[in-house]
């Protein structure tokens, strides 16, 4: 399978950057993205934002049942489809925090 990001996506970075937030892309209807995030919110939400003062940003359709689950998580965001993917993920740190499933992580 190819790569799913575009190579010219990349760029070598010369000057050191700030990591201004925590990204994770995926819809809720694959249940293995619902479960990553839940254990993110559960886990490990309150203490990188405590200590890193980071925010996760979920990129993706997910159901107003499922963010609705989330509204105790302050530092969750759901920003939903994205036009622009590189500019939403730019300063950013993507996580994979999928425990079940298969495929590319």
């Amino acid at each position: 399978s190819p790569f799913a990001v575009s190579s010219n996506c990349f760029v070598r970075l010369t000057e050191p950057y700030t990591i201004k937030k925590l990204v994770f892309i995926g819809p809720d209807h694959h249940y293995p993205n619902f479960d990553a995030v839940m254990w993110y919110a559960a886990d490990f939400s309150k203490i990188i934002k405590e200590q890193l003062g980071l925010e996760l940003t979920v990129i993706g359709k997910w159901s107003d049942k499922n963010k609705e689950r989330f509204k105790n998580f302050p530092d969750i965001k759901f920003s939903g489809f994205v036009a622009d993917l590189a500019t939403e993920v730019k300063d950013a740190i993507m996580l994979v925090p999928l425990r079940i499933g298969s495929g590319i992580r």
